[in-house]
């Protein structure tokens, strides 16, 4: 964990020319907080579109199509995808 919290810190202040500084680096258990389950369904079902395979749909997909959806978010081809040293970026 102290390692990627290293990798964290360089990245972003790499990447935002030193204006973002990360304070502190903790893991969280989500089951503590309904804002960490919500954000983790919404980062899975974001990464579920992006990275299909040909596998056979299934409920997660329908919840993932239903998310996406409602919250607006795009995910077509034209997505600008910027692969970093421990990250992608996607902007959308």
């Amino acid at each position: 964990m102290a390692n990627l919290a290293d990798r964290i810190k360089q990245t972003s202040a790499s990447l935002y020319e030193n204006r973002l500084f990360v304070q502190e680096f903790v893991a969280a258990d989500s089951k503590s907080s309904i804002f960490l389950q919500v954000a983790d369904l919404m980062a899975s079902s974001v990464n579920r579109i992006l990275c299909r395979g040909e596998q056979p749909r299934n409920q997660k997909d329908e919840l993932a199509d239903y998310l996406v959806q409602r919250l607006g978010i795009s995910t077509t081809p034209d997505l600008e995808v910027l692969m970093g040293d421990i990250a992608a970026h996607i902007r959308l």
